[in-house]
């Protein structure tokens, strides 16, 4: 069983050759551990389980239909960003990221995005304050804007909707959560 925080299509094809019985992509889920260790002792089991075709398809193919899609991630943590950055990059989708509400509008003026990431609690300029601006401006059109936080609350599930943002995904970061959201929003 290989694990891997990043896995490509050449990589899986060779691993395969090689005899590996499963090639996980990070972060695991314990259903998917689980089902690779019962896949390498029992065939059976693989040939009984109705295998689910996103856990053990990579991202880039799992989610090609977001491949050039611009996204904008306004996070003031730089570590938020990079994450999320990765993450989206292994989709294909092209990121930026801006530090925080004042600077995402700065972005969103220079350049054109299909959709916005932002995060709730920043400096000079939060995540509801950022949403209100870009809805009170003509020149955003509908840009579908979705909360990432970890305010995980109903109340601020509520909050972000009433400031005009579109859909709204807790933190910890869960990449399906995230590429599903974005999948409902985007206008492709």
């Amino acid at each position: 069983i290989f694990m891997s925080g990043f896995g490509n299509d050449d990589e899986i094809t060779m691993a395969r050759q090689l005899g590996v019985k499963s090639f996980l992509m990070k972060p695991l889920k314990v259903s998917m551990l689980s089902d690779a260790i019962m896949a390498a002792f029992s065939e059976e089991y693989v040939s009984l389980r109705q295998s689910s075709e996103t856990e053990t398809t990579p991202i880039s193919i799992q989610y090609q239909h977001l491949n050039g899609t611009r996204v904008l991630v306004v996070d003031d943590s730089l570590i938020n960003q990079q994450v999320v950055i990765e993450l989206l990059e292994m989709a294909g989708v092209q990121a930026v990221a801006a530090d925080n509400g004042q600077e995402g509008i700065n972005a969103l003026k220079k350049e054109t995005f299909d959709m916005v990431l932002t995060d709730l609690q920043m400096p000079v300029m939060d995540g509801c304050e950022f949403a209100q601006a870009i809805r009170e401006s003509s020149g955003f059109g509908d840009i579908p804007v979705i909360a990432m936080t970890a305010d995980a609350m109903a109340e601020d599930k509520e909050r972000c909707l009433s400031a005009g943002m579109d859909d709204y995904v807790s933190k910890p970061i869960e990449s399906e959560k995230v590429f599903n959201a974005i999948g409902r929003w985007i206008k492709r």
